[in-house]
């Protein structure tokens, strides 16, 4: 096996959170009196969420980070049945750390945040760095989680994939030294041009990880 970690992001890629994410700003959005479809919202939140604040914002009538707050307060109250693994990645999950793999996370979102999933559906102990925005670790498409998962591990960035649905996921892992596959169980983003694998199945992803 050319890796002997594999770095996912967490939404859009291991979970599909996209649902939760937009009918928790949709939510939001109509308690500041703006309703919004989620396919318009959906498409805003592909970018980014923080671009979705952006975008919202004037719209109704209030800032972007007062939507951002609001949100935050909202998604952070409660486990949504709406937020679950994609098919077939709690298997390979399983599957990589039975091989003498390790799985990572590294997220445009709070460590805690992933963890509660993580947690709820008994995929914690199958992941050795539960990485995020913290303190000191900016979000990608800088390098700094990856980097501190290959302190952790004491690796080099080349035994290392990082996995993701977008480019700034990529470009994160190039930027830490590791190569970058894209992974859009949705197929809603450009694969970028620059990822040196592409997959959308959990079958697909297996070939890539395990070299078959």
């Amino acid at each position: 096996m050319k890796y002997t970690d594999i770095a996912w992001d967490f939404d859009g890629a291991l979970y599909d959170s996209y649902p939760h994410i937009n009918a928790d700003l949709q939510y939001v959005l109509r308690q500041f009196g703006l309703e919004a479809s989620l396919e318009e919202i959906n498409a805003q939140t592909r970018i980014t969420q923080g671009h979705a604040f952006a975008y919202f914002a004037p719209l109704c009538g209030r800032s972007a980070e007062e939507i951002k707050s609001a949100f935050k307060a909202r998604k952070e109250s409660y486990l949504s049945d709406l937020c679950q693994p994609y098919p077939g990645i709690p298997e390979l999950i399983r599957e990589i750390a039975a091989a003498g793999m390790h799985n990572h996370i590294c997220s445009n979102k709070a460590p805690e945040n992933s963890k509660k999933y993580l947690d709820r559906d008994g995929l914690t102990p199958y992941f050795d760095v539960i990485g995020g925005v913290m303190p000191g670790i900016r979000r990608k498409p800088e390098p700094d989680m990856l980097k501190l998962v290959l302190r952790t591990r004491g690796i080099d960035g080349k035994q290392m994939l990082m996995v993701g649905d977008r480019l700034l996921d990529i470009e994160a892992g190039h930027n830490a030294g590791c190569d970058g596959c894209f992974f859009d169980p949705d197929r809603c983003n450009p694969r970028p041009d620059c990822a040196e694998y592409e997959a959308y199945t959990a079958d697909g992803l297996r070939k890539i990880i395990f070299g078959e």
